[in-house]
Formats: structure tokens, sequence, C-alpha cells
């Protein structure tokens, strides 16, 4: 499921401030930010097309520390803000060992309300469906009534109202900087005294099992340091390929950006182009990171993506536009279709397409040796990748509603059911367990593809998780297109505008 992005906050954050007695309306003043240029003459265009935003997700080294007041490196390195560090430490003792929430049962029928993404006729709602039959057999007083409610911006929207109205769900799928945007209106309930219970809790090996940087990823150091959502769908950036047109131009999988661009220009030929571009502020991302670049200041207080490396990333794209070697896409999906057309060598997104691109390739019979691999990176930097995929948040109810959420989550994301979820779905297993699960092993033998994301976790660094953040990919995507339709403006110039606006979303 990819995610779909409008300008929000600025119409809602009122709104999430007040209490949850009190309505407004979250329809006002939003813009649809799904009107991308067409092509890159097209200088009309002011948002950008939102194609393949599953933010990725990865692992990172076990262990990890940082002296008192510094930041911890995970995959990638990523800096993670010391607090969070000690804090997932402190849980992983605590875990297993009693809370509150030991004093809970659930002694009669309870309904859950869970609001997701995965429509009924795709992989992944026939896999929750059958998951949610499954947990409701091996427990017999919880039923899951699970409502598909659009894309990520539709339940984002639908979530504004609801916790205007206090009707909340019991759980729903987010991320990250929507999960700080709710907890401004405190109706998220902490999942640390649930990790912590010895009747219902995780074990400190169970909980350690999860890739960290999943587990920095939801711990929120803006409120208190707890952990305000777990890891739901996760997946990773990728640059898929032509296998067949690299070969053909007598060159390999590029390593760098340098080698990207030249391999664009040489397999770019009549209707062939080396690069179709899905502007997304993820393509964006994962050119700062795997250029050594950042997006905000340490205490992300800060934009700071107008650095040397965002001014390189969106000249790259400048000069391929100028050069004839790179498009943009028209419409979302055009870049998976082209691909599987022949029309394209390279497109990036996330794993969690590469169903899609299996399913469009083998149906259009162009397109014979493919695969995918971790994006390129600049000469002297190691691999990168940007974090895609929702977590899920548990909302203020009943103990006993919110005990038997947290039994849906622990259930889906334990060690049998989770590899079952990411072999039926594309969506990459959260925990280390599950990278040598046989299930994620025969994926791994069947779809080369897939090993690549497999592999790519242990280099994935999360987007920022501050409640401004959506709005800021918007800018970011306003700077993409603006430089894609006139390759001439400078990019630095865009940049710079960007950061102005983002600094004022910050400020607020």
């Amino acid at each position: 499921m990819h995610r779909t992005r409008t300008r929000l906050f600025a119409s809602l954050l009122a709104c999430l401030a007040l209490t949850a007695a009190m309505a407004c309306s979250s329809s006002n003043n939003s813009t649809n930010n799904n009107k991308a240029a067409n092509t890159a003459a097209t200088q009309a265009a002011t948002q950008a097309a939102t194609q393949a935003a599953t933010r990725a997700a990865t692992s990172a080294p076990a262990g990890t520390s940082a002296p008192a007041g510094t930041a911890a490196a995970t995959g990638g390195n990523v800096a993670v803000p010391s607090s969070v560090v000690a804090a997932d430490k402190a849980l992983a003792q605590a875990a297993g060992t009693g809370s509150p929430v030991d004093q809970v049962s659930i002694t009669s029928p309870v309904t859950i309300t869970f609001w997701h993404v995965s429509s009924d006729s795709s992989a992944a709602g026939k896999k929750l469906a059958a998951l949610i039959q499954d947990f409701e057999a091996k427990n017999p007083n919880i039923k899951v009534n699970a409502q598909y409610v659009g894309n990520y911006n539709d339940l984002f929207q639908k979530l504004q109202t609801a916790i205007a109205g206090g009707q909340t769900p019991d759980l729903a799928v987010a991320y990250e900087d929507q999960t700080a945007a709710y907890q401004t209106a405190n109706v998220v309930v902490p999942l640390d005294d649930y990790i912590k219970s010895k009747t219902y809790g995780l074990t400190s090996a169970d909980y350690s099992d999860i890739f960290q940087a999943y587990r920095y990823d939801n711990l929120f150091a803006a409120f208190k340091n707890q952990m305000l959502s777990f890891p739901w769908t996760k997946s990773v950036e990728l640059m898929y390929y032509n296998l067949d047109q690299l070969q053909a131009a007598g060159l390999g999988v590029p390593q760098t950006w340098d080698d990207f661009v030249k391999a664009a220009a040489a397999t770019t030929k009549g209707d062939v182009k080396g690069y179709a571009i899905g502007v997304d502020a993820s393509r964006f991302v994962t050119q700062e990171y795997t250029r050594g670049g950042a997006l905000l200041s340490d205490d992300q207080k800060k934009a700071i993506f107008n650095n040397q490396q965002g001014v390189d990333a969106l000249s790259m794209y400048q000069q391929m536009v100028k050069a004839g070697t790179a498009y943009q896409i028209a419409k979302q999906f055009d870049d998976q279709n082209d691909f599987a057309a022949g029309k394209t060598t390279f497109n990036f997104g996330s794993s969690a397409g590469l169903p899609f691109y299996q399913q469009a390739i083998q149906q259009g019979g162009v397109v014979k040796n493919w695969g995918a691999a971790l994006p390129p990176h600049a000469p002297g930097q190691q691999p990168a990748t940007d974090m895609y995929g929702a977590n899920i948040n548990m909302f203020k109810s009943t103990p006993q509603k919110q005990l038997a959420a947290w039994l849906f989550i622990k259930y889906f994301t334990s060690k049998d059911v989770n590899p079952d979820w990411s072999v039926a779905t594309g969506y990459l297993p959260i925990r280390t367990s599950g990278i040598n699960d046989p299930r994620v092993q025969q994926e791994i033998a069947t779809l080369p593809a897939y090993k690549a994301a497999v592999d790519a976790q242990q280099y994935g660094r999360p987007e920022p998780n501050v409640r401004q953040w959506d709005d800021i990919r918007t800018d970011i995507q306003d700077a993409m297109v603006a430089a894609i339709a006139d390759p001439t403006k400078s990019a630095k110039s865009l940049l710079d505008d960007a950061v102005n606006k983002a600094n004022q979303q910050l400020s607020q």
C-alpha cells in the first residue's frame, strides 16, 4: 500500500489540540497533493505525484549504545537520541517482569475496531482477513472488527475527525509523524506497560528479537521516550533495474550515483529511457542518506536538507532530464508499468512493490531478466536506504479493549505469524529470527529481488517522526517538481525556499 500525502497539519493541528469532546472540520483548506506534472516541461505543476510512498523499514546492529548526551548509530548510521537508546535498553530489561496490565483480564466477549489500508481484494487484505480469523479462533472472547478505510491519507483524515469527536477506533495503522500528531491530543496508549506485563507481555529476548531500528523508530523522544506505536508493515527503498538492458550496454548494476547517471545515459535509446522518476519525498530522502546528508538538525528543530547533499540530489534529476535520460511519470504506477514494458532501465520505490513488479512483468512478457538492489551511494559513503512502512497505534478505551488490542498486536507481530505475513504480502520480517524462517528463505529462493530487500534492512534509516514531517515532505516534493519542470532553476534556491517553509512549520 502506497502512502498518499496531502498538506493537513496547518488546518488540523488546532483540532488535535482540543479535547475529544470538541469538534472541528478536517476537510477545509486541504490541498490535493496528487497533481504531479505530467512531464519535465510542465511549468504549471505545483504539487508532487505521490507514487509508492510506503516508507521502508530496516534493522541495525544489536547492542548499539552511546555515551550520555550523545546519539547512537543504527543501521545506515542514523542518529538516535541517547534518551531513546536508554529507554529501549530499559524496556528490554523490564520486558515481561510485570506491570499494572497484569491486573486486567477478559472474562466476557470484547470487540475491537481496527482501521487499516489493505483492500479486501489485495494480497495483504486477504492475508489480513485470514490472520484475523485465526486470531479469533485462538481468542474466542475477542472479535476484531477490521475496517478498510482507504489509503493512509484517507485514514489520517478520518482519524482527525474521530479524535475531535471522541470516537477513535481501538487500533489503526499510522506513520510516525501521524502518531506524534495523534498524541498531541493525548489519545494514544503507550505500549510500555503491555510489553512489561508478566502475563501478557514480551520476554526480554522476544522484545530484542524485533529489529533495533524498528524499536527505536517507535520510541518518541518528544513524548517521554514512550513506545507509542509498534512496527507493523515494513519495507525499504530499492532500485529496480533491467538487467538485460544493462548487460547489452556492457554494464553492471551501478553502485554509485555517478555510475547510475552514466548507466542511464548508456541505456537510453529510442523509446527506452534510463530512469522513470516517480516524484516522492522518499526518493529525495534516500539520496540525502546515501550521499551522507541529513534532513533535520540533531534536535529535530531545524530543517537542513538544503545542504550540499540535497543540492546534488536535486541537480542530478535536472541533469538527467536535460540530457533526455530521465523523465517524470504522468501518474501513479506509470513507472512500474513502463518498467514492465521495457521502456525504462531504472526505477526507485518500496520493496513492498515487489509483488506488483513481478505481476506486471509476468503479464507484460517483455522484460526477462530484472532485479532489485540497494540504491547507489556517493563515493566514500556507506550504503543506506530509506525506511518505509506503517506502525500501529492503540487508542484509549477500556482496560479490556486495550488488552484485547494488545493481544492482537502481539499475535500479528509474533515469530510464527509475521513471516507468514511477509511472504504473502512483500512486506519485510520485523524480527531478526524472521530472516531464517523457512517460509522467508523459500521466498528468497523463489524471488531473488526479495532477498535484496531483506538484506537491505541493515542499511535502513527512518524519516523524522516529528508531527510536522508530513507537511515538510510536501515542501520537498514541490521543490522536486519545480526542479524537474524547469532544469534551469537553481536547485539551491528551490531547496532554500523549501527549508524556509519547513522551519516555519517546525516552529509551530
